[in-house]
């Protein structure tokens, strides 16, 4: 067991640093470095041990791999809480490497609301940012960046960065010098909940804020957080942690690879229910003292397990062996399920 763990630290030490910061711009670099490692880690542990040291030794290097891609590339810092509505982040938080300064335009569009739907389609590394208002129109601000040497090129390329709408459909498309995307574009969307939502982001963050509208929003190697959603909302991510945090409604939210925050701040669950969990992942659930409605969380894989609210005696697993464990919070009928698969879980109360 101990050749297995050193070779992984070799493999980690030789591999991951081999991937250059450009690796951010292709994912194809990602995955190729991951089967690479895969395979031949596979290998390794199929000749050394037999199946439940292997079963054991995949876990852990699941949760070793995803943490180390996740490292050796990291999404786009934009923090969309820190700029006003519908002003686009600070260039500021854009780098685009390689002694390149960063150049910024915004372009604005607005929707009728008779489109019924809208599906943006996120720019590689570019954030999308979605909030609810009560007007009767949908609008659409592009945030264009680009790196160049100097000012005329970065003009140029800002020029060659176009945000193209059909309909509801939302896409960008853009200069490729010798495939290297010194560009991106994050959007800012707001729109009334009777427009339907569907978002994509690759390699960038997104933010689904204060809507009742029908959302289905999909992340990968980015961080997804749902605060104040309302309506119908499916969200998975892969890669990226997720946040969901004051909703209500009903809410399905998955992680893959990734740690899960859920925070319950209301006196109950108002709304069809919460769904929410994650594989490969930490899980963080914030839970007001005596609160109205049942919440379940569930923990399998030998995960850690702690809990600082008194409702945590009602931890059902009693054996050393299980390989899950059970808690029941909360009154009344059970709207809230959250749960996680090989990653350690933390219960605690909303004021913390």
């Amino acid at each position: 067991m101990n050749r297995i763990i050193a070779f992984l630290l070799v493999i980690a030490a030789v591999v991951v640093p081999a991937c250059p910061p450009a690796a951010a711009q292709s994912g194809n670099i990602r995955e190729a470095v991951s089967g690479a490692v895969r395979s031949a880690v596979n290998s390794a542990v199929n000749a050394m041990v037999d199946s439940s040291v292997q079963l054991a030794t995949n876990l852990a290097l699941e949760n070793a791999l995803s943490a180390a891609l996740a490292a050796a590339v990291p999404p786009v810092e934009i923090n969309f809480d820190d700029a006003p509505d519908a002003a686009c982040p600070d260039h500021s938080e854009t780098n685009f490497g390689d002694d390149l300064r960063t150049y910024s335009a915004v372009e604005q569009h607005t929707l009728p609301v008779t489109i019924g739907s809208v599906f943006v389609h996120g720019a590689h590394n570019g954030g999308v940012s979605v909030r609810g208002w009560d007007r009767n129109e949908i609008q659409v601000t592009a945030c264009k960046y680009a790196g160049a040497e100097n000012d005329a090129e970065g003009r140029q390329r800002l020029a060659d960065i176009h945000i193209n709408i059909s309909g509801g459909d939302i896409s960008t498309s853009g200069p490729d010098q010798n495939g290297d995307r010194h560009w991106t574009v994050h959007f800012l969307v707001r729109a009334p909940s009777s427009v339907a939502l569907r978002l994509e982001a690759y390699n960038g963050p997104m933010s689904v804020r204060e809507t009742g509208s029908d959302v289905e929003a999909n992340t990968v190697n980015g961080p997804l957080t749902l605060k104040l959603a309302t309506g119908n909302v499916q969200a998975t991510t892969r890669n990226g942690p997720l946040t969901v945090s004051d909703c209500s409604g009903k809410i399905t939210a998955s992680a893959q690879n990734g740690p899960l925050t859920v925070s319950l701040n209301d006196r109950q669950w108002r709304g069809a229910g919460l769904e929410a969990s994650t594989h490969n992942g930490p899980l963080t659930v914030r839970v007001p003292e005596g609160y109205l409605s049942g919440v379940d969380v569930d923990a399998g894989g030998h995960s850690p397990f702690s809990c600082s609210l008194r409702d945590c005696n009602s931890v059902q697993s009693s054996k050393p062996w299980d390989r899950t464990t059970h808690v029941h919070l909360g009154s009344g009928n059970t709207a809230v399920h959250v749960s996680t698969v090989n990653g350690p879980v933390h219960i605690g109360s909303s004021m913390e």
